[in-house]
């Protein structure tokens, strides 16, 4: 996502992958809704919650760091 984020249309499906698989135990998926200076937000909803728009920034751990997400096809 990082890599191309100005030119990802909004609600693009995005994912953390590892190993070239999706990793359940603190991933996380979503939808794409912008760039920001260091990162991007998107809006993710769990199980036991309302959906979320979170802004993640370079730095967090793997599923708060958007290095780690991925387009869904």
């Amino acid at each position: 996502v990082m890599e191309f984020c100005n030119l990802l249309p909004m609600f693009t499906p995005i994912a953390t992958f590892s190993d070239k698989s999706y990793q359940p135990n603190g991933g996380k998926a979503g939808i794409f809704l912008g760039c920001l200076p260091d990162g991007f937000k998107f809006a993710v909803q769990d199980c036991y919650s309302g959906v979320q728009i979170k802004h993640l920034q370079k730095g967090g751990i793997f599923g708060n760091d958007p290095s780690n997400y991925f387009v869904v096809r």
